[in-house]
């Protein structure tokens, strides 16, 4: 007889990650089974850096900024410490997200959801 789980599948996961100031430095995190996300800087002395969020489609590959549309600047965050940021829907489109900032950030939780 086969059984079967009647467990749904998990809705969220939450990984830790370094957000560097380069893209070989930075977290990847599989993003391919997710359709939203938010950052979270948890504590520091963090006000006002830029993230960059940074997609590849293979976890050892080339990853590329995001941007929105054709000649503008990569679609941006803005962070501050112990505050919760949308990742865009746009860099949401990868298999594989790291995040790269203006200034190195330590203790960063990545919250990714399926709706």
């Amino acid at each position: 007889m086969t059984s079967f789980s009647t467990s749904p599948p998990a809705k969220d996961t939450i990984t830790e990650v370094a957000v560097a100031t380069s893209v070989g430095s930075s977290t990847a995190v599989n993003i391919q089974d997710f359709n939203a996300g938010i950052v979270k800087i948890n504590t520091g002395s963090i006000t006002d850096v830029a993230v960059t969020p940074y997609i590849c489609e293979t976890e050892s590959g080339t990853y590329m900024p995001v941007y929105v549309a054709a000649n503008t600047a990569a679609d941006l965050i803005t962070v501050s410490s112990s505050q919760c940021y949308a990742i865009p829907s746009s860099a949401m489109n990868g298999n594989y997200l790291k995040l790269v900032g203006g200034s190195a950030i330590a203790d960063t939780t990545i919250i990714l959801k399926r709706i």
